[in-house]
């Protein structure tokens, strides 16, 4: 599961200043901003930790599965690196982000339904973090203006459903840096992004604050220290409907009435829900004003969710029930190879 703060290609983002400086001498920091050129390429390594909990429980035909979770607690480190090709977006002034990985370090363990955890295992599914393949269009403030996974617009997927990509937090297909204001800022000020996402009925709202902390220095490069923090609203999404109006299409291959009968009668039983409670993203960017670009990135997030299915049985057509609850708590940091820049 790659389970992924919401990217900003959703509708309704607006960036505000709200609090000066509490000093009574002005540090200024000045206007931030990207300076990514085309044809750059950067590359960040990358450590993303995660502890799983997770607890499924369901009907005899959902728990006799070999595919049912059961239970599981996992503690995993996932290392490897990513990769930025920059070119030039549709429009002056943007940029186009091509992000790939490659995820080739694999620490894990923990059990399994009691036992010990088998890392080559398919039975981890739940737990997994496919390599990425993104490609983002940002403009010089890092706001994201378009967004594609794996060849599919996002923005397209389920209304603004796509969206939701980087809820938890260290999703590596999104980009790694704040959106800034598009002002001069001062040490200690904190500006604001507020981003709204329709998905299936659902309004989900991310609030997220951004403040200049301090200066540091990376590798000879002074940089500006941004603290941020984002809480994306507690939500649910009922998958139910998309489900049945799928199922939906074999009604027509029934052979009698009794049989499309009783395949309607499943067809009003099918759900599928996914819930999500309060997300905090909480994290640290090191930027280089003069590069324009991150040099560090760490984030720490915790991820609370349940999800109540129940789905025809392949093998029997009979519904399978299960509700799945699982905590997820990650922490992801990224750092700029010295050769990348």
């Amino acid at each position: 599961m790659s389970v992924l703060l919401i990217s900003a290609c959703g509708s309704g983002s607006a960036v505000t200043t709200t609090t000066p400086p509490a000093t009574t001498t002005t540090v200024l920091v000045g206007e931030l901003a990207y300076a990514y050129a085309d044809g750059d390429q950067l590359s960040y390594q990358i450590s993303i930790e995660q502890d799983i909990s997770m607890k499924a429980d369901g009907n005899e035909i959902a728990t006799a599965s070999e595919d049912f979770p059961g239970t599981a607690e996992i503690a995993q480190t996932i290392g490897g690196s990513l990769f930025y090709d920059v070119s030039a977006g549709p429009e002056q002034g943007t940029h186009t982000l091509n992000i790939t990985s490659e995820l080739d370090q694999l620490e894990m363990t923990g059990t399994v339904n009691g036992e010990p955890v088998d890392p080559t295992g398919d039975q981890l599914d739940f737990a997994s973090i496919e390599p990425i393949k993104a490609t983002l269009v940002i403009d010089g403030q890092g706001k994201v203006l378009d967004a594609e996974a794996g060849g599919l617009d996002l923005s397209q997927m389920l209304g603004d459903l796509g969206a939701l990509q980087d809820l938890a937090g260290g999703n590596l297909g999104q980009h790694l840096g704040p959106p800034f204001p598009g002002r001069s800022l001062s040490l200690g000020e904190t500006w604001t992004d507020e981003q709204t996402v329709e998905a299936l009925e659902q309004t989900v709202t991310t609030k997220a604050s951004y403040t200049v902390t301090g200066r540091d220095e990376i590798d000879g490069h002074e940089v500006f220290v941004i603290e941020s923090h984002a809480t994306t609203s507690a939500f649910t999404l009922d998958l139910g409907q998309f489900l049945a109006s799928l199922f939906g299409g074999f009604a027509g291959t029934a052979e009698d009435q009794a049989s499309q009968a009783e395949l309607e009668a499943m067809l009003a039983q099918l759900e599928f829900r996914i819930s999500v409670d309060d997300v905090n993203v909480t994290g640290t960017t090191w930027f280089d004003p003069v590069a324009g670009l991150v040099r560090k990135a760490e984030q720490a997030s915790d991820l609370a969710m349940t999800m109540d299915m129940a789905v025809p049985d392949e093998a029997s057509g009979e519904l399978m029930e299960m509700t799945m609850v699982m905590d997820m708590a990650q922490r992801m940091s990224a750092a700029l190879d010295t050769d990348s820049a």
